[in-house]
């Protein structure tokens, strides 16, 4: 998901006034907190010219994004990140019973911000709202730097209510 501030304001492209726009704004952001996934953002900050001067909705849009606990990274950073996950694998490991679970291998460097290993549970009807017929998700977020692999284990098996329970991890963004 992108957010741009020539879209949003320019008069060829959507040309919102900028309550409108921030409203656009929160939407993509909820978005990403529910969903998962990147958010970049693009903004021009170097121009004085006034049509391209939307600083106040910037700094209230970054204000915004800060207010999640976001991570803030540069291209480069984000290039990084992006490698070192691609380089995480799943194993099957056996475990002390004689079952196994598919565990993360990761052999690089700490994975700053660290990733997201995802549980997916079995999918529950939703009961409350217009579309009762839809899935709701079930799962869990397990934060891992890819420094050690016990550790995830266990929390990856902490996570299951039993062991019954079938269970798809991903990584998630």
């Amino acid at each position: 998901m992108h957010i741009q501030d020539g879209a949003l304001f320019y008069p060829q492209r959507l040309d919102l006034p900028e309550a409108e726009a921030e409203k656009r704004c929160r939407a993509l952001i909820e978005n990403a907190i529910k969903f998962g996934g990147v958010l970049t953002l693009l903004w021009h900050d170097r121009s004085h010219a006034p049509e391209r001067y939307w600083g106040d909705s910037y700094i209230r849009l970054l204000r915004t994004l800060k207010a999640t606990d976001c991570w803030f990274g540069t291209a480069g950073q984000v290039v990084d990140w992006f490698r070192k996950r691609r380089e995480v694998r799943f194993e099957l490991v056996e475990t002390g019973d004689g079952d196994a679970c598919a565990c993360p291998c990761y052999d690089g460097e700490e994975v700053v911000p660290p990733l997201n290993i995802r549980l997916h549970r079995p999918s529950r009807e939703v009961s409350d709202s217009a579309m009762s017929s839809l899935p709701a998700s079930d799962f869990v977020d397990i934060p891992w730097n890819g420094v050690s692999r016990d550790e995830i284990g266990q929390l990856l098996q902490e996570s299951f209510v039993g062991p019954s329970d079938p269970v798809r991890a991903e990584l998630a963004s």
